[in-house]
């Protein structure tokens, strides 16, 4: 049962309004939830059942939102001047760092070369809009 507390993790998120027949139909096959899966099974040597890969997802999803923004915060703190007018290229350079190289370099999900490019608008932009809102 989820507390009061950690409500929030409930809610989908901007996960749950990609473009239809992708990752919102099936968000076990969005990357936190391939995270979760694939070191449930390098540790435990099987995979978790939906529910505890689906919950785990969130907490990386949400972990790594988070602290990407605390990352920003303090960047900002140190440097004001990073703060006027530079969410959406932070936002960018975390979709960059995250989806564009990391995520295909770890096997999670393909390049954005080799995705709809519905699929890496939505991620981009998701990400340009955090970048700005956050």
């Amino acid at each position: 049962m989820t507390t009061a507390r950690f409500a929030f993790l409930d809610h989908p998120g901007p996960i749950a309004f990609a473009h239809r027949g992708g990752a919102a139909e099936r968000p076990e096959n969005m990357p936190p939830a391939q995270m979760v899966a694939g070191i449930e099974q390098a540790v435990t040597g099987a995979p978790p059942d939906e529910d505890a890969m689906m919950n785990g997802a969130k907490y990386v999803h949400w972990g790594m939102g988070l602290s990407a923004a605390v990352g920003y915060a303090l960047l900002v703190r140190r440097f004001p001047h990073a703060g006027w007018g530079f969410g959406a290229p932070a936002g960018l350079a975390l979709y960059g760092a995250t989806h564009a190289t990391t995520l295909p370099a770890l096997g999670v999900q393909p390049p954005p070369w080799k995705m709809p490019v519905a699929s890496v608008a939505w991620e981009a932009g998701s990400h340009v809009v955090y970048g700005v809102t956050a």
